[in-house]
Parts: structure tokens; sequence; C-alpha cells
């Protein structure tokens, strides 16, 4: 993982998350915790529509965006990977640390291993692109 995407990354707090169900696409936006190299940890209900098209498809896609006007200081990540349940206290541990109010909540907890991304950085260069394939 790059440094400077792992920062980024780091540095925010939510994502827009997309899964691929039977009825077409679907997008939410979910508070997330960082673990490096490449763990995304969120957290959802189960009767939520993308709990329920992640049983039958893995596969997600997110976007992470620094809120901002100025052109020469957007950065932004799209990125791909797979989705499963948490099933450690170092990932679970991780999510409740940055959200602690979520500790008397009942979410599960999720795990993106992140496969490839796309950071876009104008600190760098207007339109500045590093893409990375993880798998």
């Amino acid at each position: 993982m790059d440094e400077k995407i792992a920062k980024f990354i780091d540095s925010q707090h939510i994502l827009t998350l997309g899964v691929n169900g039977k009825s077409g696409a679907y997008l939410c936006s979910c508070f997330y915790a960082f673990l490096k190299p490449n763990l995304i940890i969120v957290a959802f209900g189960d009767d939520s529509y993308h709990a329920k098209v992640i049983q039958n498809d893995s596969r997600v896609f997110i976007n992470i965006a620094l809120q901002t006007k100025i052109v020469g200081k957007i950065q932004g990540l799209q990125a791909s990977g797979s989705i499963y349940l948490v099933d450690n206290e170092v990932e679970k541990n991780a999510y409740i640390s940055r959200f602690i109010y979520v500790k008397r909540m009942n979410l599960n907890l999720y795990k993106i291993e992140l496969k490839w991304l796309k950071f876009t950085d104008n600190t760098l260069g207007f339109g500045k692109k590093i893409e990375l394939n993880l798998a």
C-alpha cells in the first residue's frame, strides 16, 4: 500500500459503499475504520439491503472523497474489494475504538479487503492519479 494513500484513507471516516444486487446497483454511506495494509471495517444491520446482497456476492466498491471546493486540494479514492464478516478482536476493536458509541449497538461488523484502488490527488498536480492492484 502506498503510504500517501494509506494516510488519506486513515484521515477520513465516511465512505460510499456500492453493491450490485439483482435489482441493480445500490449505494450507502458508512462510517469506517482502516487497518493497514488493506482492510476497511464497516458496520450495518442484518436487515439492510446491502447486507442481503453481499450474502450472494462479496464484491464491493467504495469511494472516499475529501470535501473541498478548492480544486488544488481535491483528493479521492475509488476502490474495489471483497467483504466478509469480521472474525477477530483486532478488527472489531479497530472499529469500536474509533466509534465508541457502537459498543452498545447491535450491528454486524464487516471487513473489506481492498484489491484495487485508484487515488486522485490534486496536491501532487492536477488530475494526478495513483493506481494499485493489491490482489
